[in-house]
């Protein structure tokens, strides 16, 4: 939605864990071309946090248990 004067992008934040803010959005209406974003959940931010971790864990986990045999097996 833009302003009527200068054309300006208007941007709106909807929490939709409020109920306020789901009787507001049942009146908004949308225009053509207007953008609408859905952000992703708390947990799917979590998830990637782990997804970015794992593979280091994992390589320093498989380091880890690495023999060496030139120092007779041992680390």
């Amino acid at each position: 939605m833009r302003d009527e004067e200068g054309g300006q992008p208007r941007l709106y934040h909807l929490n939709a864990k409020s109920p306020d803010a789901l009787l507001l959005a049942e009146r908004f209406h949308l225009q053509p071309r207007d953008i609408v974003y859905v952000d992703v959940a708390d947990i799917v931010r979590f998830n990637r946090v782990i997804a970015n971790i794992q593979p280091t864990w994992s390589l320093l986990n498989t380091v880890s248990g690495v023999r060496y045999p030139l120092f007779g097996g041992r680390q």
